[in-house]
């Protein structure tokens, strides 16, 4: 087959890119996929396979590292290492897709058992399981993995399962977020992008060294193509824009020129149509336990505190470690667990009330979380508020008189008193606003220089107390 003249002069720089994926895909195939555009948007299709992110398998394999490595460190600052009695590995949502393959190369490249990646009924029914850790290929818009963790959530906590997992090869940057802060999920995601590493931002690496009316007709073109191969959403789901694909599979958040076959569009890396998604298991999650009906006999004195969020559950697991919290309330073991989006589930609440497991819970004093509370099943739970939040352990006319370097603090704080809006206000500042991996570092660092002993001491005495009365 002869080419075009206007590719010819053209195809030693897509054979090199072609060779720099080390993909599976032919370079004939690459060829149709670059003719169907317009002769003069053949510029654009080469800049599009320019941009791709390909992750071929050795990619993939040392992703999978790096995310495990991570994994392990954070498990072990939960105080509940990984271990192969622990721990369910799936894939996230239902059965098959991109989670099944890449379940299944995390578990062969980190030597991980088959059991636990099977659906164990055994492992569930018994209560042993402690971590749920999901797999998939790619966190893009952080929606589809939220609402899945919370009802997840809702069905794991009252097994004892106290902390949840996502691990992925590469994740966006407002997903990771989105997925940190409405869900008790910890996130790892070997590779990190942001809108910068799409199509869909003019200022971004794919429109660098075009004039301003280029970018915009480069963009305007795409989305001209991705109207014909995939109408609804042009620029991928979520109008992401993406330019990630993979050996096996390519997310549904790349731009859709790159992986549809609609109206007879040739695809470039075609989609995975269909390991076990963590989906199975939820009639499982549905049966009683086996086997730990009855408390058995122990030394250890466990009990559970949830709180509401990520944050909560953060700060409390630095009393244990800097403040001997545990110690200070008078048990051997404190497991400390969010319960993110699922703070409000009715259903969660009732089964968790109707366990024999010692617990409490612990929440901000606002009237959002007073309203919620005046509801059942709050009503026959341990409930302590904090007066009002994190903020209150620490010494706030202290922090007022130190942290004048941050401009808008001084402007936020200046002649105001000291009442509970303010305490939210330094919360949202000097927390919240921070990316997720910082807060531990800032929280830690004001327990040291800011906390407030007297406050914390009147704390634990009201747990106790708390603690002492239910149990008459």
């Amino acid at each position: 087959m002869r080419y075009p003249e206007t590719l010819i002069d053209k195809l030693d720089r897509v054979k090199e890119i072609h060779n720099s994926w080390k993909s599976s895909i032919p370079f004939e195939d690459l060829v149709k996929w670059i003719l169907q555009f317009d002769s003069e948007d053949y510029d654009l299709a080469i800049r599009i396979i320019e941009h791709i992110n390909f992750l071929n398998f050795g990619d993939i394999k040392s992703a999978l590292s790096i995310a495990y490595s991570k994994l392990i460190r954070k498990s072990i600052e939960k105080g509940t290492k990984i271990t192969h009695r622990n721990t369910l590995f799936a894939g996230l949502g239902d059965n098959g897709k991109s989670g099944s393959m890449i379940s299944y190369h995390f578990r062969v490249i980190n030597e991980l058992s088959e059991e636990n990646f099977n659906d164990n009924e055994e492992l569930i029914e018994t209560g042993d399981i402690e971590n749920i850790v999901l797999i998939d290929d790619i966190l893009s818009t952080g929606f589809q993995a939220s609402k899945e963790i919370i009802k997840l959530t809702e069905k794991v906590t009252p097994f004892g399962v106290k902390n949840i997992f996502l691990l992925t090869v590469c994740g966006m940057k407002d997903g990771i977020i989105k997925v940190e802060e409405e869900t008790k999920a910890y996130t790892f995601s070997a590779i990190e992008y942001s809108t910068k590493d799409t199509a869909i931002d003019l200022d971004g690496k794919f429109y660098q060294g075009l004039s301003i009316e280029e970018r915009e007709r480069f963009k305007s073109r795409i989305e001209y193509y991705g109207k014909v191969a995939y109408p609804k959403q042009p620029f991928g789901f979520g109008q992401i824009g993406g330019l990630i694909a993979f050996d096996f599979n390519t997310p549904n958040t790349t731009l859709p020129i790159i992986w549809s076959d609609s109206n007879s569009w040739i695809p470039l890396f075609k989609r995975a149509r269909r390991i076990n998604g963590i989906n199975a298991y939820y009639k499982q999650f549905e049966k009683p336990k086996k086997g730990k009906d009855a408390p058995q006999p122990t030394n250890i004195k466990e009990i559970s505190i949830y709180v509401e969020g990520k944050i909560e559950e953060i700060f409390f697991d630095l009393l244990i470690q800097e403040k001997e919290f545990d110690k200070k309330i008078g048990f051997d073991k404190v497991n400390i667990i969010a319960l993110g989006g699922a703070f409000m589930s009715k259903k969660l609440l009732t089964q968790l009330s109707n366990t024999d497991q010692e617990q409490i819970f612990i929440f901000e004093d606002d009237k959002h979380t007073k309203s919620i509370l005046e509801k059942e099943p709050y009503n026959d739970l341990k409930v302590i508020l904090m007066s009002p939040n994190i903020m209150s352990f620490f010494k706030i006319k202290e922090i007022l008189k130190n942290e004048k370097n941050d401009k808008e603090f001084v402007e936020m704080t200046q002649g105001k008193e000291v009442t509970d809006l303010l305490y939210f206000e330094l919360e949202m500042l000097f927390v919240k606003r921070n990316s997720p991996s910082r807060r531990q570092n800032i929280l830690q660092e004001f327990i040291t220089k800011y906390f407030n002993e007297d406050n914390y001491n009147d704390f634990i005495a009201e747990i106790i107390s708390k603690i002492k009365n239910t149990n008459k």
